[in-house]
């Protein structure tokens, strides 16, 4: 594998952690409209003692990890 072959599929690797990123946001903030606003599964989520706000908080962690990983200061 040459080192153009190398950095053209770390690019793809990176978008398509990019394209999870930005659907997983979507989902998380504005996934469904309901009379016109933007209800997300974060805020059903919130709904929920405990579970909710954890399943939040690793949604978050897992996103920022993503970050970091794509060199995100």
């Amino acid at each position: 594998m040459s080192v153009s072959d190398r950095s053209s599929s770390s690019l793809s690797q990176q978008q398509a952690r990019w394209q999870r990123v930005e659907k997983l946001a979507a989902w998380m903030d504005t996934r469904w409209n309901v009379g016109g606003i933007p209800i997300g599964l974060d805020a059903l989520l919130g709904l929920l003692p405990v579970v909710g706000d954890g399943s939040s908080f690793l949604v978050g962690v897992y996103m920022t990890y993503q970050g970091w990983r794509m060199g995100a200061p």
